[in-house]
């Protein structure tokens, strides 16, 4: 006999969704996931952070999660109980190569961070950028002249700065280098770059396909712009009261704040129409 929850899947932003205020976990999501999962569901994290990142704020990830976690903005599908990857959705080298070179050359008052598969690279002299990384408590950072970077597996350029500049610098980066990258802000503060062909969304089909065998029901949960195409691909969407309101629109569904446990709303929401 199928279980409650068997064939859902739950796609969870992790900053300003899963996360409570401050970064706060959230006791009562977690009740909520081992109950979801118990019963035959699937719980993992769409979202921007890498690998490293993760764990700092979620150190119990790979205890919490019982499917891959879609990492990178949809650059990376990650098995986090075996610590690989499964697939790498790399930044085309030469171009992500110009589009950094043309960041330090032209555009002095942001930071910029590269995430990599080897971690995070930052030039010594960016300022912005250091203060950034030592923020986010990431453990694996190489700092080194940007004239001897290769681009080899790059997952995507962030930028740091304040948000109406981040505006300006969006704007000046897709005229241009157009549309051979995507340019999402992840939050006020963070500009992101990668592939045109990868987002939290196109992690949807990823994940059907990987369940080949199984006909999943993908709920996905998000706050922020990065999570906009994932929220319209998901057969359900789903937001925090604290989102902003290009999202909400397009909600399916109206959950409490994070600080409130927003992700443990949706299982129970999810429980009481099955």
């Amino acid at each position: 006999m199928p279980s409650k929850f068997s064939n859902i899947l739950i796609l969870s932003d992790i900053d300003g969704t899963f996360l409570g205020n401050r970064t706060r976990i959230i006791e009562r999501n977690l009740t909520a996931i081992e109950h979801f999962k118990s019963h035959g569901g699937l719980f993992t994290f769409n979202t921007g952070r890498t690998y490293d990142n993760l764990f700092t704020v979620v150190p119990n990830a790979a205890e919490l999660a019982n499917a891959p976690a879609a990492l990178s903005n949809g650059c990376c599908l990650y098995d986090l109980a075996a610590g690989r990857s499964i697939i790498d959705y790399f930044m085309p080298p030469e171009p992500a190569l110009a589009v950094a070179k043309y960041i330090k050359a032209n555009i002095k008052d942001v930071g910029m961070r590269i995430s990599a598969k080897a971690g995070f690279l930052a030039d010594p002299e960016d300022t912005l950028a250091i203060e950034n990384l030592k923020a986010l408590k990431v453990t694996k950072v190489t700092y080194a002249p940007i004239d001897t970077w290769t681009s080899e597996n790059w997952y995507k350029v962030g930028l740091v700065g304040k948000p109406e500049r981040l505006d300006e610098v969006r704007d000046e980066l897709r005229a241009v280098f157009g549309n051979i990258f995507t340019y999402v802000k992840s939050s006020l503060q963070l500009l992101e770059v990668y592939r045109p062909d990868r987002s939290k969304a196109a992690m949807i089909d990823t994940y059907r396909a990987y369940y080949r065998d199984r006909k999943l029901k993908i709920y996905a949960v998000g706050d922020y712009e990065n999570d906009y195409e994932m929220l319209r691909a998901a057969d359900v969407a789903a937001c925090p009261s604290n989102a902003i309101d290009i999202i909400k629109e397009i909600c399916d569904i109206k959950l409490c704040s994070n600080d409130k446990g927003a992700i443990a709303d949706l299982i129970g929401l999810i429980a009481a129409a099955g």
